[in-house]
């Protein structure tokens, strides 16, 4: 064999090495050796599912702020502003250019606008309330069975324990009575407590008298 023809192969091997190498792929251990696409395949893979579960845990963040937050704080703003409006004389002697009387309606609507956090508020609920609106009957059952957990796991075990007699058993109250040793008063009263409570939480409007 020929030194030419020997030194043509050499050239030619380490051109296809230096490809190879430049592609990640070596005949050297390491970093550089023939697994390496494969442990890049496998960190993307890794990071894929680490995005994914921060935008769950993202967008689970938002469902409990859209329901428990922002939904309770819109309604304490507005009950806020509407008296404020109503019962300021000196709102109500708010009186435009032409010297008409600013309507309380106007008045409301225009301290709701100068508002920076009520604006962002609203605009957070109009951005989730349209998701809302676009997922099927499945997925807000879904959402609705995840409020309600949220409530139960707030109750006592007491409570838990009335809520799963009377709804999950269906017993009369006379027989959660007998079984829970009390008097069927306490028993009504002790239910009514948890449906107005749930009721509060579920609008927002806090524990229904």
């Amino acid at each position: 064999m020929s030194g030419k023809n020997t030194l043509g192969r050499f050239q030619a091997r380490s051109v296809e090495a230096a490809r190879l190498e430049g592609a990640g792929y070596s005949p050297r251990g390491g970093d550089g050796d023939f697994l390496t696409p494969f442990k890049n395949l496998e960190r993307g893979f890794s990071m894929n599912r680490e995005l994914t579960q921060t935008l769950r845990g993202l967008g689970n963040a938002l469902i409990k702020s859209y329901f428990h937050d922002w939904l309770p704080e819109k309604k304490r703003i507005d009950r806020y502003l509407e008296d404020v409006v109503l019962n300021s004389p000196i709102l109500k002697a708010d009186r435009v250019q032409g010297g008409d009387h600013v309507t309380p309606q106007e008045r409301l609507l225009q301290l709701k606008e100068e508002h920076e956090g009520y604006r962002t508020l609203s605009r957070n609920i109009g951005r989730m309330e349209a998701f809302l609106d676009g997922l099927s009957d499945d997925e807000r059952t879904l959402i609705n069975i995840g409020r309600m957990e949220a409530f139960l796991d707030g109750l006592s075990d007491d409570e838990r324990t009335l809520i799963n007699l009377r709804y999950c058993q269906g017993l009369e109250f006379w027989e959660i009575s007998f079984k829970l040793k009390k008097e069927r008063g306490d028993v009504l009263k002790n239910l009514f407590s948890i449906q107005g409570r749930l009721g509060g939480f579920w609008t927002g409007e806090g524990e229904v008298a």
